[in-house]
């Protein structure tokens, strides 16, 4: 299997069998809520994510084409290929990571490519690109989603992006080293920034 994710009490999660048939699964069911075309001999299993209602998955395949697949219709998962160019992988592989925001308004995608890393996001609903930071690294939601987190160039500051208004944020600083994680942000809660060494932040205000 490739992903995995929670829905509410529903666990959902896609596997790739012997024949290299993709599919996505609803822990409460014996059926398949979605079956992909066959991975082609060679081809690296794709890379996905759950929102967090588990109503969409979100993949990327060999291709390096990002799809969107919606399960909570009446006719059953429908495609949505979102527009612009591939996301520039070689090979496709551990470099990508896919993360939803809390609320599942906003897709992330952050590819550490050859050296030249950047951060794509998306507007789940519609399928629009919205960010694009080229250079950044570690991408992060808080506030529920509507504040959007990652390192610049130098690892040593924190973008900020607000997502609702769709506008950058006065960057906040480590103080030192760079910033290899965030965590935290629940809707009223600080968001803390680990870096190099024992170095921890904690900032209280994310969304000012």
């Amino acid at each position: 299997g490739f992903a995995v994710g929670f829905a509410g009490k529903a666990l959902r999660f896609a596997t790739v069998d012997r024949e290299r048939r993709v599919r996505v699964w609803d822990g409460a069911g014996s059926e398949p809520l979605l079956e992909m075309e066959p991975l082609k001999e060679g081809e690296a299993s794709p890379v996905g994510a759950f929102s967090p209602d588990g109503g969409t998955f979100a993949v990327v395949s060999a291709d390096n084409k990002l799809r969107l697949w919606d399960m909570g219709g009446d006719r059953g998962a429908m495609r949505r290929d979102l527009p612009g160019e591939e996301l520039p992988m070689a090979p496709l592989g551990p470099d990508l990571l896919l993360m939803f925001s809390p609320d599942g308004k906003w897709l992330a995608a952050e590819v550490g490519h050859e050296g030249a890393p950047f951060v794509r996001v998306w507007e789940t609903r519609s399928g629009k690109q919205v960010l694009d930071l080229v250079g950044h690294r570690v991408p992060h939601f808080a506030g529920g989603g509507a504040v959007f987190f990652s390192t610049d160039g130098s690892g040593g500051a924190a973008s900020r992006w607000d997502a609702s208004a769709q506008k950058g944020l006065p960057a906040l600083r480590l103080g030192g080293g760079r910033i290899r994680a965030f965590a935290g942000g629940e809707k009223g809660k600080p968001v803390y920034a680990g870096g190099d060494g024992t170095t921890i932040v904690k900032w209280e205000e994310v969304g000012e």
